[in-house]
């Protein structure tokens, strides 16, 4: 049976690049369950990277990309448009975009024919939000700007949070509040965005309270020693800002895995035994 160990043995191999859609409903502001196909209209792919912040080491930084599409038949339109595949849907703002990458194996049943198999199994590499300006050029074709699912914490201010205390939180309730925040009108704000489930979110508890993450604000520099913020602005900060600083005083790391979970972990030490040596120049 194929496996990737194989198939990275192998001397030439068959690739997959595909890529996926979900749109916002129009009545809820939901996605639709389902993701849609839109590989055939790629032109190109842009680039994806994710590093290390060099200064503050908790921080994992995430690339925007930006995707090609041929619009000849209208699909990437305004939704206004009929011919527009965000017709009767919300806004092409904030949709969903998955990309997916692997190998296509070739393996021989018992019957004597061979079928393609996708490895992994989930050859998910990135899943982000549509965010920006939507243009076209000259040659009918869009530049689609993605943003990483963190941008969905970026845009969001603490000051608009709903559930914050007087006397401080910890980084876990913190973090909680975030996954359970609800609009006006009792929707989730967040948590559609992960799978719409509380499982696509992973931290642990947490005992030390942060007083400045809290409802109140004063400009006065704070003197008690549980603070995780440099100054006394937690009002005036995003939500994703927040975390990163918990993050530090926790000795955490937080991050958006490729499959679209978000993670608020420890370092742990990488124990695995690699499997392969590289040598030569370069």
């Amino acid at each position: 049976m194929a496996t990737i160990y194989s198939e990275i043995k192998n001397p030439r191999g068959r690739v997959s690049r595909k890529l996926f859609l979900k749109r916002r409903l129009a009545s809820t502001g939901l996605f639709e369950a389902a993701w849609q196909e839109i590989t055939d209209d790629v032109k190109s792919w842009g680039s994806i990277s994710k590093s290390i912040d060099s200064v503050r080491y908790s921080r994992v930084r995430f690339s925007d990309v930006a995707i090609t599409l041929g619009n000849d038949n209208g699909y990437y339109n305004p939704e206004e448009d009929e011919n527009s595949f965000w017709y009767g849907y919300a806004s092409q703002q904030r949709s969903l975009i998955k990309i997916e990458a692997g190998f296509i194996a070739q393996t021989l049943g018992s019957n004597g024919i061979y079928t393609n198999t996708t490895l992994p199994a989930d050859p998910t590499v990135f899943i982000g939000v549509v965010q920006g300006d939507i243009s076209i050029s000259d040659s009918n074709e869009i530049a689609l700007p993605v943003k990483p699912l963190l941008q969905v914490f970026r845009d969001f201010s603490t000051r608009n949070l709903s559930g914050l205390t007087t006397t401080g939180m910890t980084a876990a309730q913190f973090i909680t509040c975030l996954r359970d925040q609800t609009d006006g009108a009792g929707a989730f704000i967040f948590r559609p965005f992960f799978g719409d489930t509380t499982t696509y979110w992973d931290y642990t508890s947490s005992s030390i309270v942060y007083k400045d993450v809290s409802s109140n604000y004063q400009s006065a520099q704070p003197t008690d020693t549980t603070t995780a913020l440099e100054q006394n602005d937690f009002l005036e900060m995003n939500v994703w800002d927040v975390v990163e600083r918990l993050a530090e005083a926790e000795n955490q790391i937080p991050y958006i895995t490729r499959d679209g979970k978000f993670k608020f972990v420890s370092r742990s030490a990488n124990t695995s035994t690699s499997q392969f040596g590289f040598f030569g120049r370069g």
